[in-house]
């Protein structure tokens, strides 16, 4: 494990923080694209940039 300080926050912790957002970010990408799938027809090709656009929303929304 790493123990740096990084502006007054261990690294590692700053580490886990960041890892536990972007598992948050997919568990609710997940569970919004299976609700629209669930209820809308859609093409398998499209599901590809369903996943993407609705994780990268979140990400930005995260991130503002």
């Amino acid at each position: 494990m790493y123990f740096a300080l990084q502006r007054g926050t261990l690294m590692s912790e700053e580490f886990d923080r960041g890892n536990a957002e972007t598992a948050t970010i997919i568990e609710f990408a997940s569970d919004i694209v299976s609700a629209y799938v669930s209820n809308n027809p859609i093409q398998s090709g499209e599901l590809p940039d369903l996943i993407r656009d609705v994780h990268t929303t979140l990400r930005q929304l995260n991130d503002a």
